[in-house]
């Protein structure tokens, strides 16, 4: 209940200029990680957003995208963390954009 509190506040402090601003992913791109040490790679990710951190873990009002990890076998699932929010420039500099089919919750065909 805690999670869903924090998310909750964290979409309450979404500014202006967050929402209006260009980043290089939008909500509902896919994406894969092109550095081989992510948890993640050969895996697809879709994206959620970009917020504003403000809670105490980070600085400075950090810039993040919430993703939802695909993981399994057709049809996909989400995988569920317990903070699915991961730093913008990483994202940026460690991803690329792949078609959005394959981050579709149904891979069967």
């Amino acid at each position: 209940m805690k999670r869903l509190y924090l998310i909750a506040i964290i979409l309450w402090g979404i500014s202006a200029p967050i929402a209006l601003a260009q980043y290089k992913y939008q909500d509902g791109d896919c994406i894969t990680p092109t550095n081989e040490s992510w948890s993640w790679y050969k895996r697809f990710a879709r994206v959620g957003g970009v917020f504003e951190r403000k809670d105490s873990d980070y600085h400075d009002g950090n810039l993040v995208y919430q993703l939802h990890i695909m993981t399994g076998h057709g049809p996909w699932e989400y995988f569920q963390r317990n903070n699915p929010m991961y730093d913008l420039k990483q994202v940026d500099e460690n991803t690329e954009k792949v078609p959005e089919w394959l981050c579709g919750l149904d891979q069967s065909g």
